[in-house]
This record gives structure tokens, sequence and C-alpha cells, in this order.
């Protein structure tokens, strides 16, 4: 018997989740996403934007999805591209999650064809390909394999899946988080034991305030903008975040005295929120997107009017969406503020902005498009930051590093390969294993290496 794994990408990185898992020859690939933070200005983006499926020599019995985020589904329709056919195992919320991330990849490059990574075609073949796997549901593969979907905690939808070969087990963390946020509950990994892990390391080694002081911060902060007439813009993650910031701000009594509004893609996944949550999420949370029966016009009312107002609107690091209309309306006016609540990958131009100074200069291009869609011009529109711009608010739906450890010490592996973190922190963690998992072998792969489980 032998059991191995090669990441394929999001090894020290976040960014490109793919782990290709061997049992007696074989395979079954765990996640297949984007690395969301590669330029499309890279003259080798196509390459650096997926994971290295070309390391896949044989077709796998099957793809396991652990949730709806790009970094770990968005390279789906490329795998069925290459594999057509293969089953693509995920929750019912994971697939509706998916398909509106990967429809939304389409259109980011509707115009720049030589980029798109995967076709229409592509998303159509893998919708086709994706099989149920609901949460706390377990499925025979087929080989001696079979996976339980485990609830994870981190978005709507995400698990944990667990595998068992010839009487071992193998517990793949994804995304995970054991503490309950504002909509989500978390994960409860108690009672289950397993020989091998291969875990997230997001925080490893990293500090964070309690989910409850930063909510307070956000709150006032939020408010003392809204009360001096200014206008706050909080780029969010269309899938989760979204809908958390939405619910803290209803829950804060906001709503009572200004306009809260979402946009863009985070009004179809605050839909999908609500069919799957609805007890979580609020019945007349629709009220509050921007108008669908005319929304350039209700758009550029909130943009340059007076009204103070909060609009919630992906994407959550500026890199497309209509967030970056709101931000060249409002980074110049010295009574708004721009508030980030999610990861920023230092390649990405919302890392730019959030850690920039007063005065720092940006381009944020106008596109116009003719009535059928094509570019007609691109107009450069320089603007001179004098916003607001607070540290960060940490609300991350990835576990604490307390609550790594914790995970880690109760399912007790025999080795726990940590991926999805800082090339610092896990070689940090490689070299004092002790301080981590005492007595286990605690590995750090780079992308492309196999690691052995089970000789």
């Amino acid at each position: 018997m032998s059991i191995s794994v090669v990441p394929l990408g999001g090894a020290k990185e976040i960014g490109g989740s793919s782990y290709l898992f061997e049992f007696d020859g074989e395979l079954v690939l765990v996640d297949c996403g984007l690395r969301p933070g590669v330029s499309r200005d890279d003259p080798d983006y196509l390459t650096k934007v997926v994971p290295n499926l070309d390391l896949i020599k044989k077709t796998p019995v099957c793809v396991v999805t652990t949730h709806g985020h790009l970094d770990h589904a968005g390279a789906s329709p490329t795998f069925s591209r290459m594999f057509p056919g293969v089953p693509n195992y995920m929750s019912e919320e994971t697939r509706a999650f998916s398909s509106l991330q990967w429809n939304d990849t389409l259109k980011i490059d509707r115009d720049r064809p030589h980029l798109r990574v995967f076709s229409e075609g592509d998303v159509t073949a893998c919708q086709k390909a994706v099989r149920p796997l609901p949460i706390g549901g377990c499925i025979d593969l087929g080989h001696g394999i079979s996976v339980e979907a485990i609830r994870a905690g981190h978005i709507l939808g995400a698990i944990s899946p667990k595998f068992k070969f010839k009487g071992k087990t193998i517990f793949v963390s994804g995304d995970f988080s054991c503490q309950d946020q504002t909509v989500i509950s978390g994960a409860n990994f108690d009672g289950i034991k397993v020989d091998f892990v291969l875990s997230e390391a997001t925080y490893l080694a990293r500090s964070r305030q309690s989910f409850g002081i930063e909510k307070g911060r956000f709150i006032a902060d939020v408010l003392s903008v809204l009360r001096r007439g200014g206008k706050v813009l909080i780029p969010a993650f269309s899938i989760g975040r979204s809908q958390e910031v939405y619910q803290i701000l209803r829950e804060s009594g906001l709503f009572e005295q200004f306009d809260i509004w979402i946009d863009g893609g985070a009004t179809y996944t605050s839909k999908v929120s609500l069919r799957y949550l609805p007890d979580k999420i609020d019945p007349d949370i629709e009220k509050h997107f921007v108008s669908k029966e005319d929304r350039g016009a209700h758009r550029h009312n909130i943009c340059h009017d007076d009204k103070p107002c909060v609009v919630i609107v992906p994407s959550g690091m500026l890199e497309g969406g209509y967030a970056i209309s709101y931000t060249r309306a409002w980074i110049g006016g010295n009574k708004n503020a721009l508030m980030f609540t999610g990861y920023l990958d230092p390649n990405t131009l919302g890392y730019r902005v959030c850690y920039s100074r007063d005065g720092d200069e940006f381009d944020f291009p106008i596109i116009k498009r003719s009535r059928d869609g094509e570019i007609t011009k691109i107009i450069p529109v320089a603007r001179v930051r004098h916003c607001l711009i607070p540290d960060p608010y940490q609300f991350s739906a990835h576990a604490a590093h307390e609550d790594l450890l914790a995970t880690w010490r109760g399912l007790n592996p025999k080795k726990l390969v940590l991926v999805h973190g800082s090339p610092e922190n896990i070689n940090w963690a490689v070299q004092n294993p002790n301080e981590i998992l005492p007595g286990a072998e605690v590995i750090g792969p780079q992308n492309g290496e196999r690691i052995i489980l089970e000789p």
C-alpha cells in the first residue's frame, strides 16, 4: 500500500490550491484553484494563474472541491477541458458559488480572449461533471477509497474532506475556521482521529485580534465616517465576506440612519446565501442591492450625490468589478473611507492602495463599451488618495494560530503537511516541529514535490 500527495499549487503560497493524492496508483485531486494575485499584464499569466496540471500523468478518479472561492475552485473548468467527464464532488452550496465564479471569470476576460484560462464550453463541461457531496455525507469513490465531507466553518458549503483507504485516514482541512462568525458557525473536529493531515497554515505564527474587538472597531470607524458626511467603500469577497459585513452593519443599527448598498457579484452570492441560510441572512437583503432596473444611473447617483452611505462590493483586492468605479470616485475625498476586511495579496492593487499614504497617486482607467459590450476606448484616469484607509479589519474566516495548533493536536496525525501559508511561517514550523505537533513529522513541501505519506 502506498499513499502520497503532490501540491500542484498552493504549497508555500496562498493561491492556486490544488493537491494530487495517489492511492496505490489511483489519483484524486483536491481543489483546482486560480492565483488571483497574478497580473493579467504578466507575459506568463496563462501559466502562472493556474496550478501545474501538466503534472497529472493519468486520469484521476475524481476531484473533490472544498469550497467555492476562486483560489480553490477557479481553475476547475481548465481541469475539465484536460480530463473530460471526470466527476467533481462538492457541496450543493459550493456548486452554486463556483458556477457564479466561473461565469464571472469569463466576463472579466470577455475583451481579452487571449487571456482566458477556460471557455464557455469548458464551464459547461465542468458544471456537467459536478456531483453532490453533502456536508456530513460519505461517498465510495471506488478502488477502496472513500471520502467524508466534514463542515469546515470557513464559508457557506465549505468542507474538510476525510479520506479512508485500506485502514488509513487522511484529513484535508481545506480553508477552515473554528470560531463562529456572524453568519457561519465554526468547525468542530472533536473526536476525529487520523493518520495524516494536509492543512492550511494561513495564520500560523501570526497574532490576530478577537472577532469581537475587530467588529467593535469596524462599526465605530464606519459610524465616524458617516456622521461627518462621508461615504464608506468596503471592497469585499463576493462569497462569504460581503454577507458577513452586511450582517454586522445590519445588527449595529446603522441601517436606521444611513443607506447600505450591495453591488456587483455580491448581489448574486447574497441570493445564494439567503437561499441556504434563511435564518442567518436578512430576508430583506435584496432591498439593499443597487437597482437592477437602472443600475448604471443608480450607481452614478450613489457615487456622486452628497448622501453618506456604505457600499459593499467585489473585488476584495480591487482586481476588478465595480469596486474600481467606487474607488475612483471616492478615493480623493477626505471625508470618505476605504475599509478592507480580508486577505490582500501583495501583488494586487488593493494591497497597494491599502498601504498607501495620503497624496499617493493611482490610475483607475475608465472603460468605454459599445452596445454589444465591446471595448471602444480605455481612458486612463489618475486619482490622488486623500480618503481615510484604516488598518485592515481582521474578519478572517481562517483558523487563528491557536486554533491551528489545537486542531492538529486533536487530530493527532503521524505526519502533518502544511500548505496555504507563507514560506517563512511554514519553514519555521518544519524547523520547530515540537512547538507545532510534538511527536509528529511536520512537512512543508514545495509545489511539485511528492510527499510520501505511507510507503
